[in-house]
């Protein structure tokens, strides 16, 4: 069985750590520059924040994985 299937590796509170410490930087670019348009602030490009602390998580425990098959 897989490392990353142990409830150990899978906590939530690890990927809200990372989502969060993600998310700064986009907070505070927000705070200095405001918004990307008239209509967009710069805090709303931390909604791939989840996501790539996902991926970065699942990497950081099973770096050889593939998400592409290599059979073939």
């Amino acid at each position: 069985m897989s490392g990353w299937t142990e409830s150990r590796h899978r906590s939530p509170v690890r990927l809200i750590a990372w989502t969060f410490a993600l998310s700064v930087p986009f907070w505070l670019a927000g705070a200095v520059a405001g918004r990307l348009s008239q209509t967009l602030p710069v805090s709303a490009l931390m909604a791939c924040c989840p996501l790539l602390a996902a991926v970065l998580l699942i990497r950081r425990h099973e770096p050889r994985r593939s998400p592409v098959s290599s059979s073939g």
